[in-house]
C-alpha cells in the first residue's frame, strides 16, 4: 500500500509509450496538432487488462 494512494503502474501507457518516441523539436505545427489528437484517441480507448 502506498502511503500517498498513488501505485506506478508496471508498464506505460500507450500514451507514455509515444511520447518516449517523439521529438517534439522535429515537429511541424500541423504535425503537433496531428500528435495531440492521436494522444487523446490513445487516452479515450478503453483499456484493456
Amino acid at each position: 500500500m502506498n502511503l500517498f494512494g498513488y501505485t506506478p503502474e508496471a508498464e506505460p501507457s500507450p500514451v507514455e509509450k509515444e511520447l518516449s518516441t517523439i521529438d517534439p523539436d522535429a515537429l511541424s505545427p500541423r504535425e503537433a496538432q496531428e500528435l495531440v489528437y492521436h494522444l487523446k484517441h490513445l487516452l479515450n480507448r478503453p483499456r484493456q487488462e
